[in-house]
């Protein structure tokens, strides 16, 4: 059986208001339908796009589920933004189940984050044993900076992970730059607002710190120069073990 986070670990992480229905329909669009109405978006993932698998949400139809929020209530189509609570015959944490099969990758966003440490752990887990998507269905993937010709092919807005040695930290009025090569001009960049480093409830590392080090940087891919990807929160930054 797969390691899935209980509802204890849920509740410690989420808020402790929380709601039950039962689960009339799923969308095209992932998301789940109640019996009353409510329309739930998990948060904190992304589910596999794989056109051959039917939607891994399928099975949650006709079941008891329970809600809970960690963070941010809604999104701007009015979804609610969710931890999900599978009341099956024993109870289970909904996304931490689908990270651990590899049918989704743990995301980081503002303002709602206070779960995405447990999911990032579920994560590397999957990664690990190459499960679903990371293995066999090799949707899931991390990209190396240097290999550009594969990140200059994405979409702008495409969600990425990317791995490789920061070589120097640049800095400018608004943002700082870790850069992970000497052609700063061409290679790949993450970028971090010097607002969110300069709060007094920033949790950012320091950064010149990390020079050398290696990292996995995860979030949207952009393009400022060569492909970019900007922070908002320090869990898009994990260092890998030297």
């Amino acid at each position: 059986a797969l390691p899935i986070y209980a509802s204890e670990q849920l509740r410690a992480c989420a808020s402790n208001e929380s709601k039950s229905g039962v689960v009339e329909k799923i969308t095209k669009y992932n998301e789940v339908i109640l019996k009353g109405g409510e329309r739930l978006y998990l948060s904190n993932i992304l589910l596999s796009d794989a056109s051959s698998e039917k939607n891994p949400l399928q099975f949650l139809i006709g079941k008891k589920v329970s809600y809970y929020f960690s963070g941010r209530k809604k999104d701007r189509h009015n979804r609610l933004l969710v931890q999900l609570l599978v009341n099956d015959q024993t109870s289970y944490g909904l996304q931490s189940s689908l990270v651990m099969e590899g049918k989704a990758q743990a995301i980081a966003i503002p303002n709602n984050i206070n779960c995405a440490q447990l999911l990032l752990q579920s994560e590397k887990l999957a990664r690990n044993s190459q499960r679903g998507e990371w293995g066999a269905g090799k949707n899931f993937k991390i990209v190396s900076v240097d290999d550009m010709k594969y990140l200059k092919r994405q979409p702008q807005g495409s969600f990425q992970i990317v791995r490789g040695k920061i070589v120097n930290v640049g800095r400018s009025a608004s943002n700082v730059f870790l850069n992970f090569s000497d052609d700063w001009r061409q290679d790949f960049t993450a970028v971090i607002s010097s607002r969110l480093i300069k709060r007094k409830d920033s949790q950012w590392p320091e950064l010149k710190s990390l020079i050398g080090k290696t990292v996995l940087i995860r979030g949207w891919l952009d393009f400022w120069n060569g492909p970019m990807i900007r922070l908002h929160t320090p869990l898009m930054l994990e260092q890998e073990s030297d």
